[in-house]
């Protein structure tokens, strides 16, 4: 493995860790602020170019003051990707409270990990790559750096595939879904979990 790799899973296990550390309902609280995020990070690739060319057209000769805003679009998108995921992680509205038996809590928690590494990965991805993360051919352009390691490069190449996945699998967990059983549960066993 080389030095990106293992800053990868580095970067991977220390997501890991802080997942655990804030508990479930602030996963939850980041994976939602992700998918808003993600949108947000999405159409900044374009907002910026459009900035550029209505600036310009108000007061002509001011593109190649502003260049380095195009210059630098991803570092602009990751910084503010990383202050809005601030602002909504700490300031926010947005509530999530979560009541369920110890046992359920845990395998919720223990769900939610990944979970919520995987939405600030795809998030990342998509700050620093745009709308390209949905272009098959330029994916697989790009995991080629990875081709060493197969779980990376799958990753890259299957972003799509992943986002899709990634929200069925949050709307199911987050979903009060009821499965018959043989036996009775009793009422206290039951999951309520609500978002304000």
């Amino acid at each position: 493995m080389d030095n990106l790799e293992y800053f990868i899973f580095g970067s991977i296990g220390i997501l890991c860790v802080f997942s655990l550390a804030i508990g479930l309902e602030r996963m939850i609280k980041v994976v939602i602020a992700n998918y808003m995020l993600t949108g947000l990070c999405i159409a900044l690739w374009g907002v910026i170019d459009w900035f550029v060319l209505w600036i310009d057209s108000l007061y002509p000769g001011t593109r190649e003051s502003l260049l380095f805003l195009q210059e630098n679009k991803t570092t602009v998108i990751l910084a503010v990707y990383l202050l809005l995921l601030l602002l909504i992680f700490l300031k926010s509205h947005l509530r999530v409270s979560m009541h369920a038996s110890w046992f359920k809590r845990f395998m919720l928690t223990i769900l939610f990990v990944p979970l919520t590494v995987v939405s600030i990965i795809m998030t990342l991805e998509f700050a620093i790559i745009g709308t390209d993360a949905f272009n098959m051919t330029k994916m697989t352009m790009i995991a080629q750096g990875f081709s060493a390691n197969p779980v990376v490069f799958a990753f890259i190449q299957m972003t799509p595939v992943w986002l899709f996945l990634h929200t069925l699998v949050t709307i199911l967990l987050m979903s009060n879904i009821k499965i018959p059983t043989l036996i009775k549960r009793r009422r206290s066993d039951d999951m309520d979990m609500s978002i304000e």
